[in-house]
């Protein structure tokens, strides 16, 4: 339908001239290339240091979940290097200053959300963070700003995705689980998505034949990892407020999909990919250097 993937079907189809394969592939693997760009940004945007940022960049860039997106004529691409893209602009527009990062970060966010409308929750976490910033008189205008660079990605979405609103409100009750057997996070796709939290994806082992069981324990030293980061990241303002410019929209994606009744698949859930750099980054930082925010 016009409603799936629209900036990957405008994209696909400029490439078309070049040929069918692998050249459809193109606009996600180019957006592969930008989602580490941004995650070098975060890393320099939370600590003094390039160090972090090389070690995020490079996350991202070996990441399975990442890379079996990039390599998919499909928008999740988009959507992981609009998340990323995003909230490295959001960072550097908040440390730096700068009307530039500010617009800038609207026009990636809402460009993302056309990707994937999906990646409108990257929007939503940033929101929740400026309104809670907002307690804060000293950062209270960067909140400020923050919240208004979200409003204005929203009504950029709302009207790349006016072409197809009529197909979406249409087809608007394929979004609520009623029959009761839609994809929900309380079985398969909830495994899924603790393995994708963590950079996996089990799926192209089992499709070329490896056990699910085995492919899923591919997951277990990223977990590991994962765990390492979160401990790091809690004890570093810094870090912890990177983390939830990136990684606020997954809580508020669970719980709106939870009150709305609808579904969703793992892979919904992509734009969290910077997050989990983010982690994977500063864990590996700390165990190579003892210091997450070192030069």
């Amino acid at each position: 339908t016009t409603a799936n993937h629209p900036l990957q079907s405008l994209l696909g189809w400029c490439c078309l001239p070049l040929g069918v394969e692998p050249w459809i592939r193109l606009p996600s693997i180019l957006s592969g290339a930008l989602a580490v760009l941004g995650c070098w940004w975060i890393g320099r945007a939370v600590a003094p240091s390039t160090s972090l940022a090389a070690w995020c960049a490079g996350a991202m860039a070996i990441m399975p979940a990442a890379v079996n997106a990039g390599s998919e004529a499909r928008g999740y691409g988009r959507m992981i290097a609009a998340s990323s893209l995003s909230g490295a602009l959001a960072l550097q527009a908040m440390r730096h200053g700068g009307t530039g990062r500010w617009i800038a970060m609207a026009i990636v966010l809402a460009l993302g959300v056309w990707a994937h409308f999906v990646t409108a929750l990257v929007g939503v976490g940033q929101a929740l963070l400026g309104l809670t910033t907002l307690r804060d008189p000293r950062r209270r205008p960067q909140a400020w700003r923050l919240l208004l660079a979200v409003g204005c990605a929203g009504v950029l979405a709302m009207a790349l995705w006016s072409p197809a609103m009529p197909d979406l409100i249409v087809s608007r009750d394929q979004f609520t689980a009623r029959r009761g057997d839609e994809p929900t996070l309380a079985g398969t796709q909830g495994m899924l998505l603790l393995w994708q939290l963590v950079g996996m994806t089990p799926l192209p082992l089992h499709k070329a034949g490896v056990d699910r069981g085995l492919a899923m324990l591919t997951g277990l030293l990223p977990a590991v990892l994962l765990v390492v980061g979160l401990a790091a990241v809690a004890r570093r303002r810094e870090l912890r407020h990177g983390l939830a410019v990136i990684g606020l929209g997954l809580p508020a994606a669970i719980l709106i999909a939870w009150i709305a009744g609808s579904w969703l698949y793992a892979r919904f859930l992509l734009f969290v990919a910077p997050a989990t750099a983010l982690l994977l980054g500063v864990a590996a930082q700390r165990l190579v250097q003892g210091n997450p925010g070192a030069p």
